[in-house]
């Protein structure tokens, strides 16, 4: 029998990961089968949208300013903010009432969400690099 490995920090935020991941699994085929009604009505359906948008401004002023110092923190900023994009453009096509309401809602999500939470996420990858680039600081 070959000797166990020592488990390593990776392997064990993977085995946590992958820990939270399985119930998830029971709980997205509870909700199919649920809410399959299509209808719901929610409280605070404005609180959450204009939260939601906020959220969206404070991240990318944040990557701005970040960017602008050449910060690596940049990169973890620009992709929750990237993703807070997607998310948004998925939420207000998959909630959109029918006819205007959806076709306006497609063209933000192709036309300014979409391609924004891309742009933030090549912002994301990219800005990694400044960390190496950047001389290092000695005491």
């Amino acid at each position: 029998m070959p000797p166990q490995e020592k488990p390593t920090p990776g392997r064990r935020t993977a085995s946590i990961l992958l820990c939270c991941a399985a119930p998830l699994i029971p709980w997205i085929i509870y909700l199919a089968v649920t809410m399959e009604s299509g209808e719901y009505t929610v409280r605070r359906w404005g609180v959450a949208w204009v939260g939601l948008d906020v959220a969206e401004v404070v991240g990318l002023v944040g990557v701005a300013l970040l960017a602008r110092r050449r910060d690596v923190r940049a990169s973890p900023v620009a992709a929750a903010t990237g993703t807070l994009f997607l998310v948004d453009a998925w939420f207000d096509t998959v909630t959109s009432h029918a006819g205007i309401d959806y076709v306006q809602s497609l063209s933000f999500a192709w036309l300014a969400e979409g391609p924004l939470g891309m742009f933030l996420a090549v912002v994301a990858w990219r800005s990694t690099r400044w960390a190496a680039a950047q001389p290092a600081v000695t005491d």
